[in-house]
């Protein structure tokens, strides 16, 4: 992808959130306060790449051994 292309995506509008979040959390972690910086880096987290997530699951569906162990799941 490049530095370049990395850093618009992360630089955009509607994911300026999840990126300040994101980074706030590592933030926290670092000053030692680990269960409130993991939980605000989650949300940063699924702010930023909650769109992926369909992608995701259709291409696991799509897996022979993953489809089935995810229909047993959710059935």
């Amino acid at each position: 992808m490049g530095p370049k292309k990395t850093f618009s995506f992360f630089a955009r509008k509607e994911k300026i959130r999840g990126t300040a979040c994101f980074l706030l959390g590592v933030g926290l972690i670092l000053a030692k306060y680990p269960l409130i910086g993991f939980c605000i880096e989650l949300y940063g987290i699924l702010n930023l790449f909650g769109d992926f997530f369909g992608i995701i699951i259709g291409f696991l569906g799509s897996v022979p051994v993953v489809s089935m162990r995810l229909r047993a799941i959710w059935a």
